[in-house]
């Protein structure tokens, strides 16, 4: 299902791709790789959502898992084209 995701994020079909990186992130909550492609389908549509807390998902992380932090630098790095 990741692929399916990633192929309609591929294809600059946004909110299709934003469904399938969400039903995958509640079956596998801790793949990074998943809260990137999820990020980045938003952003890429112009929005930035924001948790129960107001918060965006990058300010939002599990610092704890050093791969947050890789892919919170990676997030920005892509953002600052």
């Amino acid at each position: 299902m990741f692929n399916l995701a990633a192929e309609y994020e591929r294809l600059e079909n946004f909110p299709k791709a934003v469904k399938w990186f969400r039903y995958c992130a509640r079956l596998r909550p801790d793949d990074s790789e998943l809260h990137y492609g999820l990020a980045l389908a938003h952003y890429k549509m112009g929005e930035t959502p924001l948790n129960a807390q107001g918060k965006t998902p990058l300010e939002d992380v599990e610092v704890s898992k050093p791969e947050y932090f890789y892919l919170r630098a990676l997030i920005y790095k892509k953002l600052q084209r």
